[in-house]
């Protein structure tokens, strides 16, 4: 699996960041391997599945006060939580969110997100990335418009729109 997210880290094409990857990746299995030498493997496995656990039941938590993305309640708009009924759908809503949060923590996608926002930080730019400020410009015109209202997002509706 190292290997493999090694491969994944140069393949960005950015020596800086893929660098701050790799170094990364390999402190994070230096950790893991020390605390398997100090604790052992049945304890470490319980402290990495509750680490795991405990991460996605906080990002369910910071995703309580969102507005709810569009395409599940209305097509093309975000809709406030307070405007969405107390049917089934938000009985079950806890449940699904776990289990997306907790498949969303595995190591392969959070570290990735995190060293790009960090390259970003540090001034190292990509070829295939746009600016912070070009993002945030684009998450306002999809949260004030919905996926259509940005040509980063509009191609997810093209099909229902072709229909």
């Amino acid at each position: 699996m190292l290997s493999l997210l090694l491969i994944q880290a140069t393949l960005l094409r950015a020596p800086g960041l893929a660098a701050a990857l790799v170094m990364a990746w390999l402190a994070v299995a230096a950790l893991g391997w020390g605390l398997v030498a100090m604790l052992g493997t049945t304890t470490t496995r319980l402290l990495s599945m509750a680490a795991l656990v405990f991460g996605a039941v906080l990002r369910l938590l910071g995703h309580v006060f969102e507005p709810v993305p569009p395409g599940m309640v209305k097509e093309e708009s975000f809709v406030p939580l307070r405007e969405v009924g107390h049917g089934v759908n938000i009985l079950a809503a806890p449940f699904v969110g776990l289990i997306s949060e907790f498949s969303a923590g595995f190591p392969f996608r959070l570290v990735l997100v995190q060293a790009l926002w960090l390259g970003e930080w540090a001034g190292l730019t990509t070829p295939t990335h746009g600016s912070r400020e070009e993002h945030l410009h684009d998450a306002r015109k999809v949260l004030d418009g919905g996926w259509a209202a940005s040509p980063v997002t509009s191609w997810m509706l093209r099909p229902k729109l072709e229909h």
